[in-house]
């Protein structure tokens, strides 16, 4: 039975648009993949200008993909930690580069009450809608990465023969797994309370963090302070 001239037309028609689809979609990945060398390309040129030396490394997961998409989060590689000097730098597809400084918490002891002023500031400018509790726990999260990421970056580097041998089993031993922590929050007066209680088994730990997040009128991150009530629990 012959097919009938329509139906041969629009069989064409359809794999025509498929193909034009794939193809789209081929230099999409192209294209973005030439802007993200190109933006490479200048985060080596302002790195240039603090140290030419200077080697680094890109800090990658979901949950920074999924909340900082147009970014790459770029951390130096040091055989030393230098007090003082950027150690965390966020770069987007136009290869500007924001410097977050050193990723440490700074505050007052008596007040248990600390900060990393320029993680939060960073945050803000992104406008990070904080609807719900889930909402609340993920930004908590992304703020840890951040802070984290220099030093999971080092600790890597140490343990692995500067990055020529993985051993699964240490990584997990030394950081455990995340399952033995759980974060809950809470809603407070203009924000919410975000706690981190450990569930693992018995060990001596530094007592995990609560956090209060601030919120604008649009119920967008504003700010970050982190608390914790005693050294060890």
């Amino acid at each position: 039975m012959k097919a009938k001239p329509g139906w041969y037309l629009l069989a064409i028609s359809v794999g025509a648009i498929a193909l034009s689809a794939a193809a789209a979609a081929d230099d999409a990945v192209t294209n973005d993949a030439k802007m993200w060398d190109e933006a490479e390309a200048k985060f080596k040129e302002y790195c240039k200008s603090i140290d030419p030396d200077l080697h680094y490394a890109i800090v990658r997961s979901e949950r920074l993909e999924k909340l900082l998409p147009g970014f790459r989060v770029y951390v130096p590689i040091a055989d030393v930690h230098l007090i003082g000097k950027s150690d965390l730098f966020l770069v987007d597809r136009q290869g500007k580069v924001s410097d977050l400084g050193e990723a440490v918490w700074t505050g007052d002891n008596p007040s248990k009450s600390f900060q990393v002023k320029k993680i939060a500031a960073f945050l803000k400018l992104r406008r990070i809608k904080v609807a719900n509790a889930d909402d609340a726990i993920e930004v908590a999260k992304l703020f840890e990465e951040l802070v984290q990421a220099p030093g999971y970056v080092s600790f890597l580097r140490d343990n692995t023969n500067h990055f020529t041998v993985f051993d699964k089993r240490f990584i997990e031993r030394s950081y455990g797994p995340r399952s033995d922590y759980q974060y809950s929050a809470t809603p407070r007066d203009g924000g919410w309370r975000v706690k981190v209680d450990y569930v693992g088994p018995p060990a001596m730990i530094q007592a995990p963090p609560k956090y209060e997040i601030d919120l604008d009128e649009r119920q967008r991150f504003s700010d970050l302070r982190q608390y914790t009530e005693f050294p060890y629990s």
